[in-house]
């Protein structure tokens, strides 16, 4: 059964997942070219893009093709192939530790004395070009939002059920947000959940997971983000 929370705080264009780290995905620039934006929808700010370790184009039938692009005004701009059904991007946010300033710094916890919280953020990106058969499929990134039926069909009111798979096994018990949602959802035993849709247009979904490190020299965590994005 779908579990889920009201959250009783305010939010930017109705999305809880604000509290979270920053994301990475792609918007439409025109054409078949896309540009890689960083920060939370509504809130975006500058990155490096030599933190982009990744970008994948793959077609109806699975097969896929790395895709280089360029820089422009700071973004990563990427061009679609003919035949792309998804693009994903893999982003490496490097590790991020709380000082006893309460002060967050792009540093390992073993260069902060007194440290607080230590964190190694990833970012997942999976964008639906068209739907198809590896659309429906995982693709093989580390933490990655998988949708069972066919997004781009959808109309407000429906729902989009997704299945979340971490390390190639479905995640349970995982937070799970929508844009235009004011609920945070959690997957099943199956990693699966089903959430609404709310609006025509840009469609952003977003899943976290995070994984205590043991006797890591440099971070106590690996905090992986995952979402999903395509335009009705």
């Amino acid at each position: 059964m779908l579990k889920k929370k009201l959250l009783f705080v305010p939010f930017l264009i109705a999305f809880a997942g604000l509290a979270w780290g920053h994301d990475v995905w792609l918007t439409e620039a025109g054409g078949q070219s896309y540009r890689l934006v960083f920060g939370h929808p509504g809130d975006l700010e500058p990155y490096d893009a030599t933190r982009v370790t990744s970008v994948t184009a793959i077609d109806g039938k699975g097969a896929s093709q790395a895709l280089h692009g360029h820089i422009h005004d700071g973004h990563l701009m990427v061009q679609a192939p003919a035949g792309a059904s998804v693009i994903t991007v893999t982003f490496d946010n490097g590790i991020w530790t709380e000082g006893p300033d309460e002060q967050t710094v792009n540093k390992p916890k073993g260069e902060v004395p007194g440290y607080l919280s230590s964190s190694h953020t990833k970012n997942f990106s999976k964008t639906i070009l068209a739907w198809s058969e590896s659309a429906r499929k995982p693709v093989g990134l580390e933490l990655e939002i998988v949708p069972l039926t066919d997004p781009l069909s959808l109309k407000p009111g429906q729902e989009l059920t997704v299945q979340l798979i971490h390390a190639g096994k479905p995640l349970a018990g995982a937070e799970v947000e929508i844009l235009g949602a004011m609920d945070l959802f959690f997957t099943d035993d199956e990693g699966k959940v089903s959430l609404p849709i709310s609006n025509d247009g840009f469609q952003y979904v977003l899943a976290q997971h995070r994984k205590a490190l043991k006797d890591n020299p440099d971070t106590d965590e690996l905090s992986l983000t995952a979402n999903l994005t395509f335009s009705l």
